[in-house]
């Protein structure tokens, strides 16, 4: 199973999921992080397991349906991009489900780290990842 997890690293706010990603990637290897560029490599057509920084939550949040998660205006900090080409994928019919895992801003990492491995297991269907 992917999964895509979008940031920018020179960003402190946003780059939450990817200082996460060498952890994950060791509690749970069967899976497949994967960085994305919401304005380049959007996969078409199929399945979308996205985790990114959202701002307005409180705690990792699963949105699992597009509609959801642009109209209860929770704000990732790739809105702009990553809420438009999807928008724009699914109107043109090439957007297959999506879920996004939204992480909160400014979450510490260990907690933030704790929610999405328990979020991610649950979705993935590993109730038992390795220990980071």
């Amino acid at each position: 199973m992917d999964v895509y997890l979008c940031g920018n690293p020179l960003l402190p706010e946003d780059a939450l999921p990817l200082r996460l990603l060498p952890r994950l990637r060791r509690a749970f290897p069967a899976l497949r992080f994967r960085e994305l560029d919401p304005t380049e490599d959007v996969p078409e057509g199929v399945p979308l397991l996205v985790v990114d920084t959202v701002q307005g939550i409180a705690a990792v949040t699963v949105f699992r349906d597009l509609d959801a998660f642009l109209q209860e205006r929770r704000v990732s900090l790739h809105d702009a991009d990553l809420g438009f080409t999807l928008r724009l994928m699914q109107k043109a019919g090439r957007l297959g489900p999506v879920t996004i895992v939204g992480v909160p801003q400014g979450a510490p990492d260990g907690e933030a780290f704790a929610q999405l491995r328990a979020s991610l297991a649950a979705l993935s269907g590993q109730d038992r990842p390795t220990s980071p």
